[in-house]
């Protein structure tokens, strides 16, 4: 299983910051690779989605996703599509210094052919790592960043 942690700081309150992070139907608007979140049912606390997100440019694949929040501040979600055997995740919001601290932790392992499990690590580092989270994530981050302080520009303006 590989791990990939990221953060940002957003000056913004934090409950300003989770309410953007919370707010996944809305994701599509501000996110680059959210094509469209479709809220499926909520059930014991779990909220369950379908979501159209852009792998290449071009190609939207479709996944299922459970969101739940699991403590205050912090969301944990299980991504389920034909790419990933497991991908799971937390978006945790953290008070610092004049803002939020955004927190983004991705545990995966890649879906491969039972005749080359040993090298899944190496796929999972070299393709999924470097080129997918090492890329999306910094953007999605930035991009969660730039719609909290828009938000709040815009309640205080």
């Amino acid at each position: 299983m590989m791990k990939v942690v990221d953060y940002i700081r957003i000056s913004a309150p934090v409950e300003a910051v989770f309410n953007v992070v919370n707010d996944y139907e809305k994701w599509p608007e501000f996110i680059s690779v959210n094509k469209k979140v479709n809220l499926l049912r909520e059930k014991n606390g779990k909220r369950y989605f379908e979501v159209f997100h852009e792998e290449k440019k071009g190609k939207v694949i479709r996944s299922e996703c459970i969101r739940k929040q699991c403590a205050p501040n912090h969301i944990c979600f299980v991504l389920m599509n034909n790419k990933f055997r497991h991908l799971s995740g937390e978006w945790i919001v953290a008070p610092i210094d004049n803002g939020s601290l955004l927190i983004s932790i991705h545990e995966y392992e890649v879906k491969v052919p039972l005749g080359i499990k040993f090298i899944a690590d190496l796929i999972g580092y070299f393709v999924v790592k470097n080129m997918f989270f090492d890329k999306t994530t910094p953007v999605t981050l930035r991009e969660i960043k730039e719609r909290v302080e828009s938000v709040v520009i815009k309640n205080n303006g």
